[in-house]
């Protein structure tokens, strides 16, 4: 199976998820520079969240042009009509997708309350007491950014034919080939 076949149909999410985020970003940088909040604050809230916008979009393209991280984030399950000997092909994302949207909306929480800490020169503690709940919305964000993208991916996977035909044909030859080796 080839993973020029699928290339083309995994750029769609990128375009679309890239629009979300630059939407996205537009809108709290808009929310943030019309705050009263000192020039240094304001700064300082830009840059942590553009960072982690760009961060979320950039993962999300290594993400979908690398042939490993796309069969470890979807699964394919075939079945078989046993009086047609039709197979039928569905991608569903993978159970990793929980385990890694979850882990890197961690990951990026702790990373922008120790950075934010570090810019303001006050204590860890202090900064997570007085700003904790802006990060765990942008938390809850990247955690349904990615639900939203590996699910766009699946979902364009299993609209694609000849995807599942190419899919069917690898499924076939490979148990053909397995059936051969048993046999000798």
């Amino acid at each position: 199976m080839e993973f020029k076949l699928v290339k083309p149909i995994l750029k769609k999410p990128l375009i679309w998820m890239g629009s979300i985020v630059f939407a996205t970003l537009i809108i709290y940088l808009i929310v943030i520079l019309t705050t009263s909040l000192e020039k240094k604050a304001k700064i300082i809230w830009v840059c942590q969240i553009s960072l982690n916008f760009i961060c979320i979009y950039f993962v999300s393209i290594v993400l979908n042009f690398s042939k490993a991280s796309v069969t470890i984030f979807n699964d394919i399950h075939t079945t078989t009509n046993l009086e047609t000997n039709e197979i039928n092909v569905e991608i569903k994302a993978s159970k990793y997708t929980h385990i890694f949207s979850i882990f890197f909306s961690i990951i990026c929480f702790f990373i922008h309350i120790t950075s934010g800490s570090q810019l303001q020169k006050i204590t860890w503690g202090d900064y997570a007491k007085s700003y904790w709940w802006v990060f765990m919305i942008i938390m809850v964000y990247n955690i349904i950014y990615f639900y939203l993208f590996f699910n766009i991916n699946s979902y364009l996977l299993n609209a694609s034919e000849k995807f599942k035909l190419s899919y069917i044909d690898f499924y076939k030859n490979a148990k053909e080939h397995i059936d051969n080796k048993k046999s000798v």
